[in-house]
């Protein structure tokens, strides 16, 4: 039976954990900015981006944990390194000096 590294499906837990936040966190300010029949207009001609006040740290936080922290943690605990390291540079041992 081969061994099982838990700290694989950890990260990988903890990338989906993270990429399921930052999905909310992107959709808080569109859930909040829409009108009675349930549209959301996110620009404007008058005024531009037409989400309100701070809300773009809602949108920006939740892309970057969405789209880039969470599946590249993902994806490193799938890989069991981390993700642009080779597995030859991964698994090299430090030279003995003594």
């Amino acid at each position: 039976m081969s061994k099982i590294q838990y700290w694989r499906i950890f990260f990988v837990i903890l990338g989906l954990i993270i990429s399921f936040t930052g999905l909310i966190l992107w959709n808080i300010p569109l859930n909040e900015s829409a009108d009675e029949e349930g549209y959301v207009n996110i620009y404007s001609a008058d005024s531009g981006w037409n989400f309100g006040e701070k809300v773009l740290p809602y949108i920006g936080g939740g892309l970057l944990m969405c789209f880039g922290i969470g599946p590249y943690i993902l994806i490193s605990g799938l890989l069991g390194r981390p993700f642009p390291i080779s597995e030859e540079a991964w698994n090299q041992k430090s030279p003995n000096l003594e």
